[in-house]
């Protein structure tokens, strides 16, 4: 997750550098292609001056799953899928903008957000510091998938989300060199099954502002948050779901922020498992 924000930073400058695709002349596929080319030159770039890419023989790195003896506890894997599922999402609007209709955006938005990070792995492979990383494409496929699959069952957008939690840790807190894209401690991932969903049909419109969570989260995997033992967590709880009330009380929704982000102390763990 961390390497891909910064190198998604990047693409946007690399993008500001690029041919405005508003110039006279330029049809939906000039911007597509002008688009992709800045996103993975922006990549590129970073990656050679701060990635060490080119600085060794390709290899292939098993970083493993969910395990006890992997380094995140599995917290990086959702991290890839969350960051592809919330770029393949932007991709998608931006082509949208272009005027590409729904669903050719959303297949066109997955398609380019899962190259993107596929061309990242590459590069990771001829890094001395990384490598390719197998796990690592099956997440990004699994989040790019998601947008796509959202994008075509608009059912499914409605019903549910996969959302970020976070608050700080005392490694950010402290001043201890992580920030918030590698502070997998102060990060909780869940899936947000929507009661507006079922508020209409049921006639209980209070459900419009509930939510059912399923979350997963690791603690004392990093050397910063070494307080107790490892430990993986999956948990059932519940939230409010603030699009619907930012919809109530502002008379607007919240954008995109609440389907893709969960506010600390808008939700409740009501049960938890830990190994």
């Amino acid at each position: 997750m961390p390497r891909i924000l910064l190198g998604l930073v990047c693409a946007a400058a690399g993008a500001g550098e690029a041919p405005s695709p508003a110039a006279p002349g330029w049809e939906r596929g000039d911007k597509a292609l002008a688009l992709n080319a800045a996103v993975v030159a922006g990549f590129a770039a970073y990656g050679m001056a701060f990635w060490e890419y080119g600085e060794s023989d390709p290899k292939v790195y098993h970083e493993g799953w969910f395990g006890a003896d992997t380094l995140h506890g599995g917290m990086d894997k959702l991290g890839h899928a969350y960051t592809n599922l919330v770029g393949a999402t932007i991709f998608s609007e931006i082509y949208e903008d272009f005027g590409y209709d729904r669903r050719p955006a959303a297949w066109m938005g997955g398609a380019s957000m899962f190259g993107t990070t596929l061309l990242m792995e590459v590069g990771d492979s001829f890094s001395p510091a990384h490598g390719f990383s197998p796990e690592d494409v099956v997440f990004n496929a699994l989040g790019s998938s998601w947008s796509v699959l959202r994008r075509e069952v608009p059912a499914l957008a409605q019903l549910v989300d996969f959302r970020l939690e976070y608050w700080p840790s005392s490694a950010v807190t402290s001043g201890a060199g992580e920030d918030f894209s590698t502070d997998y401690a102060g990060q909780r991932y869940l899936l947000a099954f929507k009661g507006s969903a079922f508020a209409r049909d049921l006639g209980l419109p209070v459900l419009r502002y509930l939510e059912l969570h399923l979350g997963y989260y690791a603690r004392g995997f990093e050397p910063t948050d070494r307080a107790g033992p490892p430990e993986r967590t999956v948990y059932v709880g519940f939230g409010f779901n603030l699009g619907e009330v930012f919809d109530w009380a502002f008379s607007r929704r919240g954008g995109g922020l609440f389907t893709f982000y969960q506010p600390p102390y808008t939700s409740w763990r009501a049960w938890e498992r830990s190994r």
